[in-house]
């Protein structure tokens, strides 16, 4: 019964150690995303809302890579309208050697919170994980979530992103090389 339990884990692992995979997944790549989706943050309160972002990234492998991206959120509640855009730069970890590519990343990022009157400034970091859905060697769809915290804010102290991706990624590397 045990290894029922291991059996998915084992898999994993003979799929990521086998070397056609890797070797297949070592050309470097750009990638540009576009997402939307429901943002939310805490303080006392709740305040809901929507956002819309834009990434990019230089993948060095099908493992690694490191990414920037800024995205700008509207949130209205019971007369309070206020916004927050954030600009992160980070890095990624992924597992680009399937269909489906699982990953996760941290980033550290800048945050500009407030409403029509007034605006702050802050700093923090992003916990981000998400998977993409290869429709073919270029196009991606996927989801994405991140938690923001943010330092030193008292009326923003955290932020979350849910949204829908769509990716686009150009393959570096020599083409005649096949």
């Amino acid at each position: 019964m045990a290894a029922v339990r291991f059996a998915p884990v084992l898999l994993l692992l003979a799929v990521v150690a086998s070397p056609d995979l890797a070797r297949a997944q070592d050309d470097p790549s750009v990638r540009l995303e576009v997402d939307t989706g429901y943002a939310c943050f805490a303080a006392d309160r709740r305040f809901h809302g929507l956002y819309g972002g834009l990434e990019a990234m230089y993948a060095f492998n099908g493992f690694w890579a490191i990414r920037g991206g800024i995205t700008h959120g509207e949130h209205r509640s019971k007369g309070d309208a206020f916004s927050v855009t954030q600009a992160t730069l980070g890095a990624r970890y992924q597992l680009d050697v399937f269909t489906y590519v699982p990953w996760v990343d941290v980033s550290g990022a800048s945050y500009a919170a407030g409403g029509t009157d007034s605006r702050d400034l802050s700093a923090g970091y992003a916990l981000g994980f998400g998977f993409d859905y290869l429709l073919d060697p270029t196009w991606s769809l996927g989801f994405a979530g991140r938690y923001h915290q943010v330092f030193g804010n008292e009326r923003f102290p955290a932020y979350v992103t849910l949204g829908a991706r769509l990716g686009y990624r150009w393959t570096l590397g020599d083409p005649f090389a096949r």
